[in-house]
């Protein structure tokens, strides 16, 4: 096929905020292969096509979550047979990092089943991704940069209107033969007060099991850290609490055994905070609760109303404790304010274990002393609380992605969040010892998490039992696998010796 046009119905883009010019019922199907993570992003898109299109639209959504990826008996053919049965109009595809491959192979045999029907893909991969990964994706395939919900509404519009694309709208671009033709990029953020919920429109999608792993009161953030690709250009955008305490007595009635809240700073409007914080205090139940934090708005009313709560986690991101690291990494180097901040929260929580402190290893110019230093500083100074250590990622769309393109870098494939293998300063030897130490962190959270071991190790220590359990199937594994694959009974086993003398 020449005209690369032609890969894909043709249709007209508009450009106005909500459209409406359904002539016609139409089928969507959104799809969202999650073999790691969780995301109501397609829920938020089905509650705002059906908003939209006003009865119009049958919207379905097709989740495979991790159990279902991970088992080895997942059959990409049968996924294929949901995708293409009954002749959707649109398919959406949901683009990670961790889905990569299977985004890209699912997206030919869609396109090559169903010709007439519209291809998007949208999510992160999709926003950060370079051109060469953009036009592995069929000609034809029509591509969501950012938030999509506007964008995928307005692509709907026009492929109902059976016109030619001359015109993108806002946010999004297309696949040809020569190249990826692009739109505008979308300068302003959605109002998240105009977005359905989906949680009170019934279009939120249930995790497997008990645990509730992403539920966000807020989009985006005022930061610009180098590794990481939660902001978006936009700022932090608050969704309208009102809204946030309805969708909240919705999940009570859930009974999870845990709930995450994913914000990237929660609390940092501490009235905002302190009002979801006394609405969780009515829940009742043994539901308990996950918060990510930053060290600059930990207020002492936020910690005195976190600590009420029944808390399965509250988490710092301290990444460093070298200056020079935190510098190039766009954090603040004054390291007291990291230590004031996990002391406040040290002191109150009941529980000292549910204090999390995030560190990353093989940042630029990073060094094994640099690491250790940081590990033993942060055991010393609070023993009982849980060191989350992993190496960095070379995430699309973040400043740190360009050393992929650098010598001495080497990272995984997506599929392994293109986390570090090697860099300049760490390497070989220096590397293996940090995988250790990594994997002893992993196993004394799992010890305090399993058995109640009451595990305490200093980095050293930590570093042994790492080296007892090499050879297991989990000691080179990405971060993310391996803290979910890891139990107790895997630990004791491979490494029973070294664990008792210390426990």
């Amino acid at each position: 096929m020449q005209s690369t046009d032609l890969a894909m119905p043709t249709f007209r883009a508009t450009t106005h905020a909500t459209p409406s010019t359904a002539r016609r019922p139409f089928k969507v199907r959104l799809v969202a292969i999650n073999p790691e993570g969780f995301s109501s992003a397609l829920a938020f898109l089905a509650a705002t096509v059906d908003q939209q299109f006003q009865g119009m639209a049958t919207v379905e959504q097709l989740i495979y979550d991790s159990e279902d990826v991970r088992n080895r008996g997942f059959d990409v053919s049968l996924a294929i047979s949901d995708i293409v049965k009954d002749g959707p109009d649109i398919i959406g595809l949901s683009w990670y990092s961790w889905n990569d491959a299977l985004v890209r192979h699912i997206a030919k045999l869609v396109t090559e089943l169903l010709p007439d029907a519209a291809l998007i893909v949208g999510g992160p991969q999709t926003r950060t991704a370079f051109e060469p990964d953009l036009m592995t994706l069929p000609a034809g395939t029509v591509l969501v940069f950012g938030e999509g919900e506007q964008t995928f509404c307005q692509l709907i519009d026009a492929v109902l209107a059976e016109d030619t694309l001359s015109r993108l709208p806002e946010g999004s671009g297309l696949v040809t033969g020569e190249g990826i033709r692009r739109g505008k990029p979308r300068t302003q953020a959605i109002p998240l007060q105009s977005l359905p919920s989906p949680i009170l429109t019934g279009h939120f999608h249930e995790p497997n099991g008990r645990r509730l792993p992403s539920y966000s009161t807020t989009r985006g953030c005022v930061f610009r850290c180098s590794f990481c690709a939660w902001h978006d250009n936009l700022n932090e955008r608050l969704f309208p609490l009102d809204k946030v305490l309805a969708e909240l007595d919705v999940i009570a009635g859930k009974n999870y055994e845990m709930v995450w809240f994913t914000d990237t700073i929660f609390g940092r409007d501490v009235e905002r905070g302190l009002a979801i914080l006394k609405h969780l205090e009515g829940w009742g139940g043994r539901t308990k609760f996950g918060f990510e934090m930053h060290a600059q708005f930990l207020d002492p009313a936020l910690v005195e109303g976190i600590a009420r709560l029944p808390i399965d986690f509250a988490a710092i991101g301290v990444q460093s404790l070298a200056p020079g690291v935190l510098r190039l990494s766009k954090r603040s180097p004054k390291t007291q304010k990291l230590h004031d901040a996990i002391d406040l929260l040290y002191r109150r929580m009941p529980d000292r274990g549910t204090v999390h402190i995030d560190l990353i290893f093989g940042m630029p110019e990073q060094t094994l002393d640099d690491c250790l230093q940081s590990v033993s500083e942060l055991l010393e100074k609070y023993p009982d609380a849980t060191l989350f250590c992993s190496m960095l990622q070379l995430i699309p769309g973040t400043a740190f992605e360009r050393y992929r393109q650098e010598p001495g870098w080497v990272c995984l494939s997506p599929e392994g969040d293109y986390e570090v293998v090697s860099t300049p300063t760490l390497q070989g030897d220096d590397l293996l010892r940090l995988r250790d130490l990594l994997v002893g962190l992993d196993a004394m959270w799992i010890a305090r998490r399993d058995d109640d071991a009451g595990l305490r190790l200093s980095a050293e220590q930590a570093e042994t039992v790492g080296k007892a359990l090499r050879g297991s199937r989990f000691h080179n594994c990405p971060t993310a696998y391996r803290q979910g694959l890891m139990t107790w009974k895997d630990v004791e086993a491979a490494g029973q010796e070294v664990i008792r003398s210390y426990s």
